[in-house]
């Protein structure tokens, strides 16, 4: 065998070695990674805020974009179609909020109304339906929760991630943060 072959079988053998570390290693474990990012981003408490900063408009009639913002958020992973007018958006999901978890389930509507009238200037009210439950959320209960509560004069600001996670994402960690909402007054009166 001579010089040239022997190079030949080095560099294939190289370029399989390669090959193999790439194709069974660094891809799943990449995949694996972006696995573990999206799981997390179905529950209020790991969510990266950051991500729906593209979505940021003063119009609700985006319908896109509103969309796009609504599916990038918690409970992102389950199937819902939207209502979107002027001032208001209704997110009807395929799905029992008993059957996620009733306290997960307004951890998350929560987290989703404040990110979702942070991010447009125009939504009013959000309600959220369920197979067997509703919820609406209004910009004046959660401007008066913001500025109370959060001693913040207007929900844009929240945005900012050291203040998202000092204001909104520790007040979740506390179960009893959801009584200060309307919508789940009927929760607490059984």
């Amino acid at each position: 065998m001579n010089t040239k072959s022997k190079w030949i079988i080095f560099l294939l053998a190289i370029t399989a070695t390669l090959f193999c570390i790439i194709e069974f290693h660094a891809i799943p474990a990449k995949q694996a990674s972006m696995d573990r990012y999206k799981e997390r981003q179905t529950d209020a408490l790991t969510h990266d805020i950051s991500s729906i900063q593209d979505y940021k408009k003063h119009y609700l009639t985006d319908a896109s974009n509103t969309c796009n913002l609504m599916n990038s958020l918690p409970m992102s992973n389950i199937s819902k179609t939207f209502e979107i007018d002027e001032t208001a958006l209704t997110v009807n999901y395929q799905e029992y909020a008993k059957k996620i978890g009733i306290e997960k389930v307004q951890r998350n509507l929560i987290y989703n109304s404040f990110a979702s009238m942070a991010s447009i200037d125009a939504l009013a009210k959000i309600e959220y339906t369920f197979y067997d439950k509703a919820y609406v959320f209004s910009r004046e209960e959660l401007d008066g929760i913001c500025s109370e509560h959060f001693n913040q004069e207007s929900l844009p600001k929240l945005l900012v991630q050291n203040t998202w996670e000092k204001t909104v994402r520790q007040e979740l960690k506390n179960p009893d943060f959801a009584h200060k909402f309307s919508a789940f007054a009927d929760s607490y009166n059984n």
